[in-house]
């Protein structure tokens, strides 16, 4: 009982720490410094927790209370299994609504897990299945973010100045980062295209009236993510159809 509660602390405190940190920040390069440092920071949180919980197991175990006494908390091993349901998510602001893949029993076994989080500092969600980061520590692989409209030639130039130094590399040619245009399911205008992030970043970028919406994962995902991408519906409120 006493190790249930200590692991549901450390849970909720890692969450609250890393609910803005574990982001795709590929949008601008300028949040490569700024993951570093809130990671930084989110690991001397949790360092300093888990050495107050580990004190507090161990004075625990000195009045005979039971399953403690270890001096440390393990999480044990991350549940990355298979979705196994789906789940409606729908944004009202945005007009924007899909199923997004689900198994409630992702994560470490402390504490059932959201089907989805909000990200912080950019307007979007993270969802679909873990993956482990760190020690106790766990994040979504799918990232919807939310963009205002931009033109066509706006989305090419992003596309290639974050694929510059691949191209200067040589890993790939300036014509192979072009973004490949696509009709989806529901006769949505999307692009595809790769960008470097924590990997290469296979994005599906859905074209509407007032927003893009930018569907993201990294490569070997990319059927999974197809699948939730087909299941989009864009309405009147956040694609402008008919304003």
């Amino acid at each position: 009982m006493v190790r249930g509660v200590l692991a549901a602390l450390v849970f909720a405190a890692m969450a609250a720490v890393l609910t803005g940190v574990l982001v795709y920040r590929w949008q601008e390069s300028r949040f490569v410094k700024l993951l570093s440092a809130e990671r930084e920071a989110a690991a001397s949180d949790i360092r300093d927790l888990e050495q107050q919980l580990a004190d507090c197991s161990t004075a625990l175990a000195d009045v005979g209370w039971p399953f403690a006494g270890s001096g440390s908390f393990v999480c044990g091993e991350l549940n990355a299994d298979p979705p196994n349901t789906k789940v409606a998510y729908y944004d009202d602001f945005y007009g924007i609504a899909f199923a997004l893949p689900f198994n409630s029993s992702w994560g470490y076994g402390i504490q059932k897990p959201e089907p989805y989080i909000s990200i912080s500092e950019v307007e979007g969600i993270l969802f679909g299945p873990p993956r482990e980061i760190g020690e106790c520590q766990w994040a979504h692989t799918m990232q919807l973010t939310f963009l205002p409209r931009r033109s066509e030639t706006e989305l090419y130039e992003d596309v290639l100045a974050r694929n510059a130094a691949r191209v200067e590399a040589g890993e790939i040619t300036e014509e192979g980062v072009i973004p490949e245009h696509q009709l989806m399911k529901g006769a949505y205008d999307a692009y595809r295209y790769v960008v470097p992030g924590e990997c290469l970043l296979v994005n599906y970028e859905l074209v509407g009236q007032r927003y893009h919406y930018i569907f993201s994962v990294c490569e070997g995902q990319e059927d999974m993510l197809m699948q939730v991408v087909e299941s989009v519906e864009l309405s009147s409120t956040g694609s402008g159809i008919g304003a």
